[in-house]
């Protein structure tokens, strides 16, 4: 089908935009035709650059054929340029839009500022202008001070910002490169740093240039394979049962291309301000990849055995649709269940949403065994804009999730049942906040209720760990810690920790106060002592997903800890 040009950028965008849904031979056509028009066409107009943006990064992620999906890429490739054509009033419209030659401006974790410098050589800085109390900095440039000039220092005869530019003479490292540099390599002293520079709250402000971390040009290149598509897949009409199905092809990747995911994940948040733990702290050797067909690719990310969570195991996912990441969220297996949550990238919504969520739902099955999977409210709403004009809620309801709360499920179940909803109208926004007080939970047919283990019982343990520590007769918490260490040791029959990894002992420091909760553990038969042990050192294995396992099977802890913490209570 021939395309007459059309003179106007603007209406061009719609057009392409009102195709993106589209599929058959006709539609191709059209979107190849107006792709081509618009490379040719110059945009002055920061909002049409963001349409077009989008759109383009739409159709390179859900192409229906490899011409569109080069095409698109190539459009793609000339937004530096297009951007740095525009009006400089215009260009400042479109600061932290993760476009290329556009910059982002925020406060990092030092990790992430690490790997912004380490990828981006020259183009991230501290933003001083923006600094409204970089004396905060001052802590972290304390260790960097000989004792001959410490008078200087204390005197305030010098800002934070013009000492460390004496400090550097003539070395061409920027602020923000200079400062890391000076980092231990590791050990207690670098956690000291760490947790220094990330108490400083140090703004930087990241030159984005033709970098392929921008949302432009993220790509993982080996996933960049067109997979033409025709229609858009849906949602199953039970997907609990879907869900429990195990999926076949996961596999855990080599360290190269672990690092590919690692990046294109970092990237994908940190071009447009976020950061989530499990993806900054980012286990290399624990990186999975589960395909879900026509191009689409789900990657769960495993942290780093020192940043791990006490109970809980901790995961990170990103979804890749040719190679480009378009959404993410988070997984935290507990005994059967997992908590977790869903974000698809506003450029790549209203496409096939519903069925990817119960794909990645069943990546996890298949990883962790859980059974039953939950969704706290801020996931849907609480204290979440976002959620709440996307009407998440109904997302997650439509896949099978339900209020745990008896009159929010009643109240929920009768606004679905209403004409105007079977239609696809949305309740207003006012009905949607009276569901948001209690989590939503999706059991699998082989759930059962009563090996629920409610996420308020991990902040009771807490306060018991507290209460059994203050019951010892030293009044050092360092002595008393090592001491239930010890005990918990002997009961558990665990004589050779020396031969253990560094991450196993650290584990067994870390999870010793919580079983030393366990009231009679030395009458444990000898099984299930070596069971409990095993489980302490699969911990801080180099794969979390042992661990997950491992307490999935522990039944008896997991109702030893739900007397424990109801005791709390």
């Amino acid at each position: 089908m021939e395309i007459v040009p059309l003179k106007s950028p603007t209406l061009a965008i719609k057009e392409l935009a009102s195709l993106k849904h589209q599929f058959g031979l006709p539609a191709r056509q059209q979107k190849v035709a107006l792709i081509k028009l618009l490379r040719q066409q110059k945009t002055r107009d920061a909002k049409t650059l963001m349409k077009l943006h989008d759109v383009a990064c739409f159709l390179r992620a859900f192409a229906d054929s490899p011409t569109v999906f080069d095409e698109a890429g190539k459009l793609l490739g000339s937004f530096a340029e297009r951007v740095e054509n525009l009006p400089v009033r215009q260009k400042k419209f479109l600061a932290d839009t993760g476009i290329s030659a556009t910059p982002i401006n925020d406060e990092f974790s030092h990790e992430i500022a690490q790997w912004i410098v380490s990828t981006n050589r020259g183009r991230a800085d501290i933003d001083w202008r923006s600094y409204e109390d970089p004396e905060l900095l001052d802590d972290l440039l304390g260790n960097l001070l000989t004792d001959a000039e410490q008078a200087m220092w204390e005197e305030g005869q010098v800002s934070t910002s013009e000492w460390i530019k004496r400090a550097k003479g003539t070395c061409s490292l920027n602020d923000l490169e200079w400062i890391l540099k000076q980092f231990p390599t590791r050990g207690a002293r670098r956690q000291t740093w760490t947790t220094q520079y990330d108490n400083a709250t140090v703004p930087i402000t990241w030159q984005l240039d033709r970098s392929l971390n921008s949302r432009t040009l993220n790509e993982i290149d080996w996933l960049a394979n067109c997979n033409p598509r025709n229609n858009w897949r849906k949602a199953p009409r039970s997907p609990s049962k879907q869900v429990a199905r195990t999926l076949p092809g996961i596999r855990r990747l080599t360290s190269t291309k672990a690092s590919d995911v690692i990046d294109a994940s970092r990237a994908a948040l940190a071009a447009r301000n976020r950061e989530v733990h499990a993806i900054t702290y980012a286990n290399p050797d624990e990186i999975y990849l589960a395909p879900i067909g026509q191009g689409v690719h789900v990657a769960v990310i495993g942290v780093l055995p020192e940043y791990r969570l006490n109970i809980e195991a901790n995961y990170a996912y990103v979804i890749l649709s040719h190679g480009r990441p378009i959404g993410y969220g988070g997984v935290s297996p507990l005994f059967k269940q997992a908590n977790t949550g869903v974000n698809i990238f506003d450029e790549y919504r209203r496409a096939e949403s519903r069925f990817l969520f119960v794909e990645v739902l069943r990546v996890f099955h298949t990883l962790f065994k859980s059974t039953r999977f939950v969704a706290n409210p801020y996931q849907f709403g609480a204290e979440n804009d976002e959620a709440i004009a996307t009407g998440a809620f109904w997302a997650y309801y439509k896949i099978g999730f339900r209020p745990m709360d008896p009159k929010l499920a009643k109240k929920a179940a009768a606004i679905a049942a209403t004409r105007s909803f079977k239609k696809g109208v949305m309740p207003p926004k006012a009905k949607l906040k009276e569901l948001l007080g209690s989590d939503l939970e999706l059991n699998l047919p082989d759930a059962k209720n009563t090996e629920y283990f409610d996420e308020g019982f991990l902040g009771a343990i807490s306060e018991r760990v507290t209460e059994r520590i203050a019951q010892s007769e030293s009044t050092s918490r360092k002595k008393a810690v090592a001491t239930l260490v010890a005990d918990v040791a002997k009961q558990l029959d665990v004589t050779d920790r020396k031969k253990w990894t560094i991450h196993q002992r650290q584990s067994f420091q870390r999870l010793a106060p919580i079983i030393a909760l366990i009231s009679g553990l030395e009458t444990w038969p000898v099984a299930q002592k070596r069971a409990l042990t095993n489980l302490i050192r699969a911990k801080g294995s180099p794969q979390e997903r042992g661990y997950a396992q491992r307490l999935f099977r522990n039944d008896r802890l997991r109702r030893t800890l739900k007397r424990v913490s109801r005791r709390t209570r």
